[in-house]
């Protein structure tokens, strides 16, 4: 039903996912495929290119899709290395940091927040494009995108992030940022 609806089944491979596994999961994706680079809770160990590579080299036997590498990704270094290796990579804890360092005491929002949040987003995109060019045209079709050959921090959204700015009704303590 959501290939109909025109939606794509994006799964997830991780460094257990064993061989005899692998072949059904990637199978049944479509889109790409989301590779978590750890075991264990994101942000608190990072992947290495050592151990990232010969699970890519598995991968890319068994599929002809886009991978994305995400989990544990926190700086511009880490980004550029692990993404070229993949197609993509998947940044989450780092910009979830940047939103906690312009909190006060209460959870609330300190000015600058949205301007602080933006510079370390451009800062991992520019980071990870920089020499990899790890949002090819494939990921970006296979996302329902296309991909313009824009400036790194444009290709993960910073335009619209720029352009809502907060989203929701303005209240003390309400942060919400899009990305489209």
């Amino acid at each position: 039903p959501a290939e109909a609806a025109g939606l794509n089944i994006i799964r997830l491979t991780a460094p257990t996912t064993g061989d005899a596994r692998l072949p059904k999961v990637v199978g049944t994706a479509s889109g790409f495929i989301y590779h978590v680079s750890i075991t264990g809770t994101t942000g608190t160990k990072s992947p290495t290119v050592e151990t990232l590579r010969p699970v890519m080299a598995r991968l890319r036997r068994h599929t002809d899709l886009p991978i994305a590498i995400g989990f544990g990704v926190n700086t511009p270094k880490q980004a550029r290395e692990i993404g070229a290796l993949g197609d993509a990579v998947v940044v989450g804890s780092a910009i979830v940091n940047a939103v906690l360092d312009k909190l006060d005491a209460d959870g609330k929002a300190m000015p600058g927040l949205v301007e602080h949040v933006l510079a370390r987003v451009r800062e991992l995109a520019d980071g990870a494009l920089r020499e990899s060019r790890a949002v090819p045209r494939k990921l970006a079709r296979a996302i329902g995108g296309r991909f313009r050959g824009e400036t790194p921090s444009r290709c993960v959204g910073v335009r619209e992030i720029e352009r809502s700015r907060l989203t929701a009704p303005q209240r003390p303590g309400n942060i919400v940022l899009t990305v489209h």
